[in-house]
């Protein structure tokens, strides 16, 4: 399952849910404004990034995170993206 937070300011995060429509990808978007905040602290904590979009793909037992920037140390588990087509190539390697 691929879950793709966003915030409504974020034109990345737009392009990105555009270009998973287009690819027919199924996801689940959660528009981070509309969520209870403590989430979203939750969130960006766990990631160590305030960067949107964040993408989480979950598979069996294991969670990936993606994000474009790290503001800590790097977590195993979270891959860093440069642009939007590399975000995709990301997407569609772990699903």
């Amino acid at each position: 399952m691929i879950t793709v937070y966003t915030i409504s300011t974020c034109k990345l995060c737009k392009q990105l849910l555009n270009e998973l429509v287009k690819l027919d990808i199924k996801f689940k978007n959660v528009d981070i404004d509309s969520v209870n905040p403590v989430l979203a602290d939750r969130l960006e904590a766990l990631v160590q990034s305030t960067y949107y979009p964040i993408v989480n793909i979950q598979t069996g037992d294991a969670n990936r995170y993606i994000v474009s920037t790290v503001d800590g140390d790097k977590r195993l588990n979270v891959s860093t993206f440069d642009s939007l087509p590399h975000l995709i190539s990301l997407i569609t390697k772990h699903i």
